[in-house]
């Protein structure tokens, strides 16, 4: 199916449920925002998701330092964001915005002052993995990152960025494993149907008969 307000297609629409089945999807909020702002131990992060605020709203608050703010920076408060949970830096934020490299610069510096656990937090991973020659989930899960050990500068960047992407990423995805299982073994406990067939990003796509939707 495309979408003609977007001119994209929908993957989505590829998938059916079983006949006279229908699809449901538990999708986890911010799961690695949220992940990060535990580990990071990032207080303002945390208060935005305590108190139920729009976390990208009240991240382009706290970096551009002005109560109104336009969409505009709003999207590059969330998009910085996930350029740190991916591993991305001013190069990209640059890219994307159609802006100079300094200005992008300047805008993920102000970010790290927002939240000044999340530079810590990265500099703890990086001086980890330089050290031990791995990073870890907080369910203990290890990545080796031999790479760190090259003699190249760039070969060592790519892999502290792999590094600090699979802390935040490969944590939410042990939370999303655990909840599959869990949920496996509830729906068994109850006798229904409906079962689990995969799991998106961070969601969980669910297939039910109709009488257990509900």
């Amino acid at each position: 199916r495309k979408d003609e307000e977007l001119g994209t297609i929908d993957i989505r629409s590829s998938f059916v449920a079983p006949k006279g089945w229908v699809f449901l999807q538990a999708d986890y909020s911010a799961m690695e925002l949220r992940i990060l702002s535990h580990i990071a131990k990032e207080h303002n992060m945390r208060k935005a998701f305590r108190e139920g605020l729009d976390l990208h709203t009240y991240s382009a608050q706290l970096t551009f330092k002005q109560d109104e703010i336009t969409k505009l920076q709003r999207q590059l408060a969330k998009v910085t964001s996930f350029l740190i949970v991916y591993g991305g830096g001013a190069f990209n934020l640059a890219n994307t915005f159609g802006i100079s490299q300094p200005e992008a610069q300047q805008i993920i510096d102000d970010y790290f002052e927002a939240f000044p656990g999340i530079p810590e937090f990265m500099r703890f991973v990086e001086n980890h993995i330089k050290e031990h020659g791995y990073a870890y989930t907080i369910f203990g899960r290890r990545r080796h990152l031999d790479d760190v050990y090259s003699p190249d500068p760039k070969i060592v960047s790519g892999a502290v960025r792999s590094g600090i992407n699979f802390t935040i990423q490969s944590s939410a995805s042990d939370v999303l494993l655990i909840s599959l299982t869990s949920i496996a073994k509830e729906f068994r406990a109850r006798k229904l149907k409906a079962y689990a067939v995969a799991t998106v990003h961070d969601s969980i796509e669910i297939v039910a008969p109709p009488e257990e939707v509900a």
